[in-house]
C-alpha cells in the first residue's frame, strides 16, 4: 500500500478521541479509505504520556495519509476486551476494516514515521 503524503487534511480531522459508541464509524469504517492508528491508553499510564504525543506528531506529519484514534481503555473496556488488550500503551493499525499490525509499549522504541507509513 502506498500512502498519499501530499494530502492536506485539517488537523482536527486527523486525531480523534474514540468511544465505544463511535469505534465502528471512526475506526472500522474510516479505515476503509485511510489507515487508522489506534492508540489504547489510560490517563494514569506513564508510558502512554510519552508515546501518545509521538504518535500524534507522526500522524500530523503524514498530512492525512494516516489518521489516529485514541481509545481510553478505562472508558472503553468492551473494545479493549474484544481486542484482547493486555497492557498499555498498545497500538493497532487498522486498514480495510481489519487490524493489520500492532505493538505494545515494550516494543514501541522502533516506531518511526516510515514504520507508520508502511501500514
Amino acid at each position: 500500500m502506498e500512502l498519499n503524503l501530499t494530502a492536506n487534511a485539517p488537523a482536527a480531522d486527523l486525531i480523534k478521541d474514540v468511544s465505544e459508541a463511535s469505534f465502528m464509524t471512526d475506526v472500522v469504517e474510516a479505515s476503509q479509505t485511510v489507515p487508522i492508528i489506534v492508540d489504547f491508553w489510560a490517563p494514569w499510564c506513564g508510558p502512554c504520556k510519552t508515546l501518545g504525543p509521538q504518535l500524534e506528531a507522526a500522524v500530523t506529519a503524514a498530512k492525512g495519509a494516516v489518521k489516529m484514534a485514541k481509545v481510553n481503555v478505562d472508558e472503553a473496556q468492551m473494545i479493549a476486551g474484544q481486542l484482547q488488550i493486555q497492557s498499555i500503551p498498545t497500538v493497532y493499525a487498522f486498514f480495510k476494516g481489519q487490524p493489520v499490525d500492532g505493538f505494545q509499549a515494550v516494543s514501541y522504541t522502533h516506531l518511526t514515521l516510515p514504520t507508520i507509513y508502511s501500514v
